[in-house]
């Protein structure tokens, strides 16, 4: 839905050189990063402060170790960090009127699955380190904010 909804906005605004059209291209860009990043960023925060308990008591038990729980955890969301960016640029990228060609197509989906999965990681990281989901809202809240205003997509940097 929200990949139509952007497609819709933007929908066949081209590849124009005017400023105008520009600033339509960084808009649709903004948009797809931040639909990639937010909702995986986020949804990650949830994992580990909810599965901790049942962790510590199986790897008490000696069940299986930390290090087989992490990779078996990563491995398992692979396919959501993959699949869904790929969903999301296919649909979005041909209603705004990217350039239509593969290897254009190919180069967004790549940047948004290894976006996805960046974001994945940091939110792994703010969900590891604290044991409450409104602590790790805490901090990872501020952290976003300050990524998002140095990306340089908001301001000229000269």
């Amino acid at each position: 839905m929200v990949a139509s909804l952007i497609g819709l906005c933007f929908f066949d605004i081209g590849v124009s050189h005017t400023q105008v059209g520009i600033q339509n291209i960084q808009g649709a860009i903004f948009l797809f990063i931040t639909e990639s990043t937010y909702p995986i960023m986020y949804g990650i925060i949830h994992v580990f402060p909810l599965e901790m308990p049942v962790f510590l008591r199986e790897s008490k038990g000696h069940l299986y170790r930390v290090d087989s729980y992490y990779i078996a955890k990563t491995l398992s969301l692979i396919p959501g960090f993959v699949l869904d960016p790929v969903i999301f640029i296919t649909i979005a990228y041909w209603l705004v009127g990217f350039r239509p060609t593969a290897d254009a197509f190919l180069y967004t989906v790549l940047i948004v699955i290894l976006t996805s999965n960046a974001a994945a990681a940091c939110g792994f990281l703010f969900s590891a380190a604290f044991d409450n989901i409104s602590t790790s809202l805490s901090f990872l809240i501020p952290f976003d904010y300050i990524l998002f205003v140095t990306a340089g997509i908001l301001i000229h940097l000269e």
